[in-house]
C-alpha cells in the first residue's frame, strides 16, 4: 500500500486507483477458505452450546444446593 500512495505524511497521502488495483492480494486457496469456514462453523456451535449449557447451570446448582442444605428434604447436618 505504502508504494501506491505517494506522500510522506500519512494525512497527506492520496492512493492512485491504478497503482490500487496492480496490488496483488494473497488469498488462500479455495478448498482452505472452505476448510477455514468449517472450522468456524463448529466453533460457533460449540460456543451456542457452552452458552446454554451455562444458563441451565446457572439454574441448576442454586436449585440443588437450596435442596441439599436449605431444603425441605429434611435432611439434617450432626
Amino acid at each position: 500500500m505504502a508504494t501506491a500512495s505517494p506522500g510522506s505524511a500519512d494525512r497527506n497521502r492520496t492512493l492512485g486507483l491504478k497503482k490500487l488495483a496492480a496490488i496483488t492480494v494473497p488469498v488462500p486457496s479455495i478448498e482452505k477458505q472452505r476448510w477455514f469456514d468449517r472450522v468456524k462453523a463448529k466453533v460457533q456451535a460449540l460456543r451456542k452450546a457452552h452458552a446454554e449449557t451455562s444458563g441451565e447451570l446457572d439454574t441448576l446448582i442454586p436449585a440443588m444446593l437450596h435442596e441439599v442444605f436449605g431444603g425441605e428434604s429434611g435432611c439434617s447436618v450432626a
